[in-house]
């Protein structure tokens, strides 16, 4: 509870522009009974932890303020995923209460889950759903245990590797473990693929857009990306597996030292960052708190099992002093430029944009979909390509190439190496149907990514565009 109300007495408004995505899910869950973004005419599997969407509906229909309830729901599994974490490391660790609420703490003081713990994101959700699958997945409760693996793929694409890992360390430790785990891989699939079948009649398409739609391909730009991401988010991390790493005099090896549910853990880890690695996904660093737990667990179960318990309370005042820093050097800065910034600047234009009558449905086209998404109501053409099928269905995330074919009437452009004016001549050239852009508003913001270069600043603009016919 103290963590949560450092957070909100920190940064009290931030919430993050992906949040209101969820919030425009829910939104619309509540009103219409409909899973889609802001095009109510069809159905959009554009949400990345469809779970989180549909938790939060339940949630928000005794009370109407969205992004309240959202917030504090994330507070609450969070707290929850904490109380859980405690019951496991006191039932599988022999360690003293000192060193359990040491362990405890190194698990849970990090600067990126500091960050987006009440921001209305799944984080607490990822939190709650691993600690759930490290206390009660046990191939004796195979129904439990395709639940728990359902329950992960739907909060975070990333955990449909669960399965698989399960498989991999069934295979490794021998027959007598694949057959102990056959039941709970077959429960799995039988819920996986009931789970399937219902999107693809409902939504159209049986995997989410962040699934069906990547512009990544692996370079060594992406994979600078991924390592600097790592090493400046999560150096702690490091630091845990040198410590895991380390030699005991008697064991056989770390990795057979661990429990059947934390080596699928791990190897579930070391699979979500090959998949980044190999596609050269834009990975952020929120991305890996799905792999932070293992490896801190494998390291604290290190230390147990070759007697360095004693290191563990030694080890957080590092490990806090680290995540302090980081959190102040690198994400604070954004935090303050988003709430400062990017927030009420969005808001703004999120509210000039608003719907007038029912019959006002003209689209705008944006990349930064969350908040203007939220206040406009307006149908969404999402540059990105994550929460709507445009990109997806015409092959391309090219500004010109989605007016020519979807003509929105209003265009929210964020840049920061080209003026407006190159814009706009580049946007006329595209489409012969073009007769004139207006610029409405403009802006100017600081920088928004944790690794941003000193000063950067990035210039908004809303433009209306009209057409010859």
């Amino acid at each position: 509870m103290s963590l949560l109300l450092v957070n909100l007495l920190i940064m009290p408004e931030y919430t993050g522009d992906d949040a209101y995505i969820h919030f425009t899910y829910v939104r619309n869950v509540v009103e219409t009974g409909q899973v889609s973004y802001n095009d109510l005419s069809t159905h959009s599997y554009g949400s990345s932890s469809i779970l989180w969407v549909l938790l939060g509906s339940l949630a928000s229909l005794a009370f109407r303020d969205i992004p309240l309830v959202m917030r504090l729901l994330s507070a609450v599994f969070f707290v929850l995923s904490v109380l859980i974490m405690e019951r496991y490391l006191r039932r599988e660790f022999s360690l003293t209460v000192l060193q359990q609420l040491s362990a405890l703490a190194v698990l849970v003081f990090n600067a990126v889950l500091f960050r987006w713990i009440v921001t209305g994101m799944e984080t607490g959700l990822i939190l709650l759903v691993v600690s759930l699958f490290l206390l009660f997945w046990s191939p004796e409760r195979p129904v439990i245990g395709g639940i728990l693996c359902l329950a992960a793929y739907l909060t975070r694409p990333e955990f449909a590797f669960l399965p698989l890992a399960i498989i991999v360390a069934s295979a490794v430790d021998g027959k007598s473990a694949v057959r102990r785990n056959a039941r709970v891989i077959v429960w799995t699939i039988v819920f996986s693929l009931v789970w399937f079948l219902a999107a693809r009649m409902y939504f159209g398409m049986a995997l989410p857009l962040t699934a069906v739609k990547s512009e990544y391909f692996p370079d060594l730009d992406s994979l600078m990306r991924f390592l600097k991401v790592v090493m400046g988010s999560y150096p702690d991390l490091l630091l845990l597996i040198l410590l895991a790493a380390i030699p005991g005099k008697q064991g056989k090896g770390i990795y057979r030292s661990l429990p059947f549910v934390e080596r699928v853990l791990v190897l579930f880890s070391i699979a979500v960052l090959v998949f980044y690695v190999a596609t050269g996904t834009s990975v952020i660093s929120r991305y890996l708190l799905v792999v932070y737990i293992p490896f801190v667990l494998m390291a604290i179960r290190s230390l147990e099992r070759h007697s360095r318990g004693h290191w563990v309370p030694r080890l957080l005042p590092a490990v806090v002093a680290i995540q302090a820093f980081l959190f102040l050097h690198f994400h604070y800065g954004p935090i303050q430029s988003f709430v400062k910034g990017f927030q009420p600047a969005y808001a703004a234009l999120g509210q000039m944009l608003r719907e007038k009558t029912p019959q006002d449905t003209a689209r705008v086209m944006l990349a930064d979909v969350g908040i203007i998404g939220f206040y406009s109501r307006r149908p969404i053409i999402d540059r990105a390509g994550l929460t709507t099928r445009h990109v997806y269905e015409v092959g391309s995330n090219d500004e010109g190439v989605l007016t020519r074919q979807y003509r929105p009437r209003y265009i929210v452009a964020k840049m920061h190496t080209a003026g407006i004016g190159e814009w706009m001549v580049r946007l006329r050239n595209a489409s012969s149907e073009v007769k004139d852009i207006v610029p409405l508003y403009h802006a100017t913001i600081g920088a928004l990514g944790v690794f941003s270069p000193p000063g950067e600043v990035w210039e908004v603009y809303l433009v209306e565009v009209r057409y010859l016919r």
